[in-house]
């Protein structure tokens, strides 16, 4: 009677490890799936006609110093915000991937495979001028996280492409 009583602990120990473990691998398959609908989110975005027009016009600008870019391309005063919307959209799109990345709901390896060395690109070129708009606005987390994903995203580009080093 015992050995039968022992049988049954032991199946039902079995049957809870076995629920367990396939639990786990349900959540596990679960989260990758939503973090790969992210990615895929990320790629719909920046891969879109408006936004790499939007990204190529941020990169194509021209200017001597942050007063001059303000006086060519607007700012929040101006009161034709056209271009000024025009670099804060592929800013802020940046800077919302830096958010997903740093509070970990993204990992760095994919967004690099995804986007690249366009973030270099971006914080390259327009980086000056959203330091200094800190500055001048009072503001000093204003694109902290286009930052943060450049920090992130630079070291694993240039050893990917160490001919990018300069």
């Amino acid at each position: 009677m015992a050995s039968f009583e022992f049988l049954a602990v032991i199946l039902t120990g079995l049957g809870l490890s076995a629920s367990i473990l396939y639990y786990a691998l349900v959540l596990r398959n679960s989260n990758k799936a939503r973090q790969a609908q992210v990615y895929v989110q990320i790629w719909n975005q920046f891969s879109s006609p408006e936004y790499l027009e939007r990204y190529f016009n941020c990169l194509n600008r021209k200017w001597d110093d942050y007063e001059d870019y303000v006086q060519k391309y607007g700012s929040l005063r101006a009161t034709d915000t056209r271009e000024y919307s025009k670099s804060i959209s592929v800013g802020t799109y940046f800077e919302g991937v830096g958010v997903l990345l740093k509070n970990g709901f993204i990992d760095i390896e994919p967004v690099v495979d995804l986007l690249g060395t366009t973030i270099l690109g971006f914080w390259d070129k327009m980086g000056p001028v959203m330091k200094e708009y800190r500055l001048r606005s009072n503001n000093p987390r204003a694109y902290l996280y286009v930052e943060y994903l450049y920090d992130k995203a630079k070291p694993i580009i240039l050893e990917q492409h160490p001919e990018l080093a300069t």
